[in-house]
Formats: structure tokens, sequence, C-alpha cells
């Protein structure tokens, strides 16, 4: 007989693991205890060493489903006297550092699915059945170690026959910590935006949000992160109105669909695409649209002018409830103002959606940490996961973490756009759900607590931050402002090394050794603030030799003032012609009133204007020239457009490999986007078929790229930006560089829009062997 200590370390609380531990530690008659602690799992075995060691590797051989082992290990300790007779679960310790992954919210499992469909269960048509491996978890954790008491679940006392499935070793629920039923139910009820009663008892309450979704009317749905805005997606009147309440006139709606049989009458869905469709994280899915959608689906309302659609499988018991009885898909989207966080709270969803939502379907079920569903699709060719959103389902864990040493404590504050920020502690990394855009009070408040909600879980004491260069963002001058308040060092990394930095890290470069190759960054977004003062967004950057270097990029052109150019196309379109007055004034002129095209004009010839190098302002131009939009209503728009125009072109046909266009360096060697844009619009005019324009500019980014690396004798190219959201450059990159026997480095877990910043920020000091200011 022999006492050992174990400690199992990783995403081990909130996936059934104490219970798992239990059951092998009966079939191995191993005495002791197993309990969660800030710092993972704790078990003391008693019994026979050989038995204690077969029982030792059967937890790390078979963890729960959910379950991630990032550390274990197991030393002889002292036997406790007296001997424990048995095996139990011991109540959980708060005391020391905590370690460990926090296990993001779970979808709803097939178990607990089929209960909900079963009259004969108990928990038939319960809107809240959980179970140990799926439910929230994450969005209502406010404390470590995770345990009932600790959780949003606190206030709901267990009934009695909750409680016997609780304490029963044999059952699926010991020890969920979810765990209720509708004799302990959670309250649902229905009120009008007013805050009148309209139903209080659960069924009633479901029944009458059936009807009102039958009859046209938006429901406001609190979920697991937060409000959902729900409507009919087959009702053209219904969606339409839900876009004009909530001032989104084009940008595409998230749908709803009760199974995947269901989404297969609508899309395409290849095996990739249902797998995630259907997998535990549950995130919304772009897929492709059949040419008859045989739901009857608005696809013009819901996703204007694109060929795709989001879709997301019922996640919680309460969308399952009311999809599979609808049948229909229902549009779906985040319940928030313009501009402004996801809305999670009651009172705060009846006063900000009472002008958008007819009725509202609340809950008195908590949200410490609200979250945006997820959304991801897959390139057609590749079959490549591309993330647009990584948010509810898979944050705040990000693995393999960052191969910072374990005492190293750095917090990275992220970009403006698509914010998230990243902390290194004890050597775990985490990667903060979307944020959103920092430009709303309300936005950047929410980013602060979430920030300091980690950070006080966690005990998290940072002691560098990294920053973003631009001085004017939120999350710069915040983290400037922590940095003062520690007495600690705030380093700004530039945007886009930071983009690259997050693409070598997720690809094993976080720690290179010193003989590591030079890897080509190709950096496509928007806007980022470039070390020359100038607005950077098309850039090729080496990196070597532990650093970063600017070796290429779009040529220059002017970046009119007044932050308009990014929701004005025409204005991308206009700068980009400016030395080509003729051309501007065919195509361009009539998009202008007549006090606009002179004030323009006098701006574009006086000079002295801060210069850019953005490849999404030069999607934006393109698409105005093949008459997408003047204007825009979402970011992206007018590349969405012309990603869509070019899929079509492409769609059934070989490819071709030689462009049309031809790329053009200027005697700096900077790609020159004014003599593409130039040929563009002679076929524009030219009247050659829009789809072929789209597609070959397109190609002409694939033959920039190659020819980039085969100048410079580069034979790894790395990826990143927003840019890289388009699955059909993403194909074409592989198809064209790939040729060239030259390795293609892509995102793997994080978005390659603005939400690895953070990520890549925090990777930053690795890669150039630099950890203090």
């Amino acid at each position: 007989m022999a006492a050992f200590s174990i400690q199992i370390q990783g995403q081990v609380q909130g996936v059934g693991f104490r219970p798992l531990v239990l059951l092998f530690a009966v079939r191995y008659g191993v005495s002791g205890w197993v309990s969660n602690g800030v710092d993972g799992v704790q078990i003391l075995a008693v019994g026979n060493p050989g038995e204690v060691e077969a029982f030792y590797n059967t937890i790390l051989q078979h963890p729960p489903p959910r379950a991630i082992i990032t550390h274990a290990f197991m030393e002889e300790t002292v036997l406790p006297n007296p001997v424990p007779a048995h095996f139990y679960i011991t109540e959980s310790k708060a005391e020391g550092v905590p370690n460990l992954l926090i296990t993001p919210d779970l979808g709803m499992c097939a178990k607990c699915r089929r209960e909900l469909q079963t009259p004969q269960n108990r928990r038939y048509r319960y809107p809240f059945t959980t179970c140990t491996q799926c439910g929230p978890r994450y969005s209502i954790l406010f404390g470590l170690p995770y345990d009932r008491e600790t959780t949003a679940m606190h206030p709901f006392a267990m009934c009695s026959r909750c409680r016997n499935e609780y304490n029963n070793t044999r059952n699926r629920r010991f020890y969920s910590q979810t765990n209720s039923c509708p004799n302990c139910a959670i309250p649902l009820y229905l009120t009008n935006a007013a805050g009148n009663l309209l139903q209080s008892e659960t069924g009633a309450a479901i029944n009458q949000t059936l009807q009102c979704l039958q009859n046209g009317q938006i429901v406001a749905v609190k979920g697991i992160g937060g409000f959902l805005l729900l409507t009919d997606a087959t009702q053209p009147e219904a969606v339409n109105r839900l876009r004009e309440r909530k001032n989104r006139p084009a940008k595409p709606f998230a749908l709803l669909y009760p199974n995947l049989a269901a989404l297969r009458l609508d899309a395409h869905v290849s095996n990739a695409e249902a797998t995630a469709f259907l997998s535990i994280e549950s995130p919304v899915v772009l897929v492709n649209l059949l040419p008859k959608p045989q739901s009857n689906l608005a696809a013009a309302s819901v996703a204007p002018h694109l060929g795709k659609i989001g879709a997301m499988q019922p996640y919680t018991p309460l969308l399952a409830l009311l999809s599979e009885h609808i049948k229909v898909p229902l549009v779906a989207t985040s319940a928030n103002i313009s501009g402004s966080p996801i809305i999670y709270q009651n009172e705060t969803a009846r006063k900000e959606l009472s002008n958008i939502a007819d009725v509202f379907l609340c809950n008195d079920r908590n949200i410490v940490i609200p979250q945006d569903d997820s959304v991801l699709q897959f390139t057609a060719a590749g079959k490549r996961r591309i993330f647009l959103r990584r948010s509810r389902g898979f944050a705040p864990t990000l693995l393999p973490h960052l191969s910072h040493a374990v005492s190293f404590s750095g917090l990275a504050m992220g970009a403006h756009m698509k914010s998230t920020f990243a902390l290194q502690h004890a050597g775990n990394t985490y990667l903060s759900q979307y944020l959103g855009n920092l430009e709303s009070w309300e936005a950047q408040q929410s980013y602060l607590h979430t920030l300091q909600h980690l950070k006080t879980m966690l005990n998290a004491q940072p002691r560098i931050i990294y920053t973003d260069l631009h001085p004017d963002y939120f999350a710069t001058r915040a983290g400037a402002e922590f940095a003062a308040q520690s007495n600690i060092a705030s380093v700004a990394v530039q945007h886009h090394e930071a983009h690259f930095a997050a693409v070598l890290a997720e690809n094993g470069y976080d720690n290179p050794a010193p003989s590591s190759e030079p890897v080509l960054g190709v950096i496509l977004d928007g806007t980022g603030l470039g070390t020359d003062g100038h607005i950077w967004g098309g850039e090729l950057l080496a990196y070597r030799n532990a650093k970063f270097e600017r070796i290429g990029h779009l040529n220059y052109f002017p970046s009119l003032p007044g932050n308009k150019m990014a929701r004005e196309p025409r204005l991308s379109a206009l700068s980009l012609l400016s030395t080509n007055t003729k051309t501007a004034q065919q195509l361009l002129h009539n998009k202008f009133s007549a006090v606009e095209w002179q004030y323009y004009q006098r701006l574009l010839t006086a000079g002295n204007l801060l210069q850019t190098s953005s490849a999404g302002r030069l999607f934006d131009a393109v698409g105005c020239l093949l008459g997408l939009g003047d204007l825009q209503s979402y970011e992206g728009q007018n590349a969405m457009y012309a990603e869509a125009l070019a899929a079509r072109f492409a769609r059934g046909r070989r490819l071709p490999d030689t462009c049309r266009y031809e790329v053009i360096l200027t005697p700096s060697g900077c790609a020159d986007v004014q003599q593409l844009t130039a040929a563009i619009a002679a076929d524009v005019l030219n009247g050659v078929q829009p789809e072929l324009i789209a597609f070959h500019f397109h190609l002409w980014w694939c033959h920039w790229v190659k020819h980039a690396a085969l100048q410079h004798r580069f034979r790894t190219v790395a990826f990143s930006g927003g840019v890289f959201q388009n699955a059909l450059l993403t194909d074409l990159m592989e198809k064209i560089i790939r040729q060239q026997s030259i390795q293609l480095l892509f995102h793997r877990q994080l978005s390659p829009n603005d939400e690895g910043i953070a990520y890549g920020q925090l990777a930053y000091p690795l890669l150039t062997r630099n950890f203090t200011a």
C-alpha cells in the first residue's frame, strides 16, 4: 500500500473529469480523493503501486471527451492516517496560483438532445437541460475553481431528484454543476418591450414565442452568450423589417437550421462543413446556396448579392425547441445596437431593443461574460478552415501555448477593429473572444469588463504590456494607462508585424532555431499605422535573423481625410484613378454631386495627403468600378461582393494560371496599383464581363506574391490580414504559389483579421528575442 499525489493540468474543469476519475478509481481498487483546484485537478491515490500506475495511465489515455491535458505528473507522498476506505470527490480548493485552461461554452450533446425530444423523459421540452459534457461554462463562470458556487447556477438549488443524479456515480449527471430540471427550473418567461409579463409558465412562454415567429414577428431570445434576434427567414417582410429596425441594410444575417438535413435542402454542404455544423462548438458555418432553396428561404433579403449563407445548428435546448418546431430556417443575429456589443442582461435588452424586438423571451440565469457566435468557412478546393470570428465555443483557450517561460507574464491589448486581448500567465496562453470594434463607449466597457474578469479569475499580474503602434486606438491608450498604474513597460508593435508574428507563431515559429530559413509575410488588410507614418495595408514583410523588415508593398495612393474611404468605395476608386483624369471622369463623375467632385479634385490636386498602401481599399475601389457599390454599410461589403462575382466565374470551369492583368513594379519595387486600376477601368469601359474582371483581379494578387517569392528566393510564405478571409483568394494562392514548391503558412485557429493582432503582439518578443522595452 502506497500513496501518490497526482496533478492534472489543462482544460480539465467543467468537462466531467472528477466523476470519471472516481469511476476509474473504483475499477482499479484505488482509494483516496479527487478535487478541483485553481491549478487543475488534484488527486490523492492510495493502493497497490501497480494498480495506482494503471489508474494514472488510464486517466491520461482515456480522459473525458472535452478534456485537454497539457501537463500531468505523479509522485509518491506520505501515506495518510487514517488510510481512506474508499475513493470520493472532495471539496474544491481555492488556494494557490491559478494555472488552468478555462473550458469554453459547449453546445448541446446528442444525449441531451434525445432527452429533449423524448416524451417519456422527465426533461422533455425542458429548455435548460445539460450534463457534464455540454452546456454553458465560460459565460457563467465568475471564479475558480469550477463549481456550482462559482457560476451563475449558484442561486438555483437542485431538487431531490437532481441531487440524486448529482450524487449517483452511474448517472451521466454525476457531479454536473449546471444540473437542473422542470422541478427546479431556471425561470423562463415572455414579456413585451415595456416589461409587461405575457407568459410566466415555461411551456406557455415557448408556445407563444412560436406563434410570434410564425406571425413574422421579431423575438429577442436570451441565449448562452447574450440575446439573439430571431425571425422567420422565409418571410421577406419579416427579414426586411428586422433590417429596417436594426439599421442593417445589407450585412448578411446568420441562420438557425433545425438540423443538417434541413440545411441541405437549401445549401451544398461539404463533409468538412457538416462536421463543423454538427460539432459541440456549433459555430456559424458559411455554405454555398443551392440555386433554388427548398425551404423558400428569402435569400435575397438574408444575404443580398452573396452566394453563401451562414448557418448554425441549435446549440442550446431552448433554440432547439424553437427551431425544431418551426422547421424553417430562422434569422438568428446578435442582439445589439449597431456598433455596440451584444446585449446580455434582461433589463438592458428591453430598454435598448424596444424599437427592434416585438417580444422578449428571458430567463433568470445571469450571463457573466457575453459572447457572440463564432463564424467560420472552408475553402472550396483546399478545404482549409478560415475563422471569420473566434468566440463562443472556442474562447478563451488557445493551444498550443506560446513558448514563453512559465515565469513570463504579459498582456497584449490587440487592435481597434475586431478587437481581442491576449494574456500569457503561468505558461498558458489565453485569447479573448471577439470583442467588436472599440468605437463606442459600450464596446470599450465590454472590453475592459472581459479583461478585468479574466485577470481577476487567474490572479494574473502582467509585467509587460504590448499595444498597437497607433497612439489613438482605445486599446493602446488603455494599455498605456495600465502600464503607468503598475509601473511596468509598454511596448508598441507595428500592426502588420503583429499580423505576421501571429501566423508565424501559430505555425511553430515562436521559438525559432538560429538556422531557421527566412519567411516572406504577405499581410493584406484595410488599415494599420506604418513606421513611416502612412497607412499600410498591402505589405510584403521578411522575417529573418529574428527581425521583421518591409521589403515591398502596394504603391502608395492618397488617403482622403475624414475616415470616409472605408465607408465610401467611390473615394478609393477616385484616389486610385486620380492620375488618370479622363477615365475617372467617365466612370466616377456621376457618383458624386458637383460640389463633392470639385472638393475632392481640389484635395487630390493640392497633394500633401496622407498616403496608403491598403489592400482593403483597393478591393473597395475595384468593387466600385464593377458597379457593386459606391457606398457600403458594413466593412468589406464590396470585397465580399467581388469575391462572390469571381467565384461565379470560377465555378465549374478549368481555371487559368495566366493573369489578364500584368504585375507592374514601380522603380522602387512597389506593385503599381494605379496601372492595375486603370487596366480594370479600361475593361469596364470596354464591356468586359464583370465576373471575368473580378476573377483576374483575384488572380493578380497571386502573381504579385509569386513574383516576390521568386525574386527574393523565399521557400516559405505566410499569409495574414483580413483580406485572407477571402476563401477564393486563399484557394488561388495555394494553387499558384505551390506550383513553385513553396511552403505556405496560413492561420489555423485564429482569424486572419485583426482578432489575431493581440496574439501576434504576445508572440512578438519570442520571434524578435527581445523581452524588454
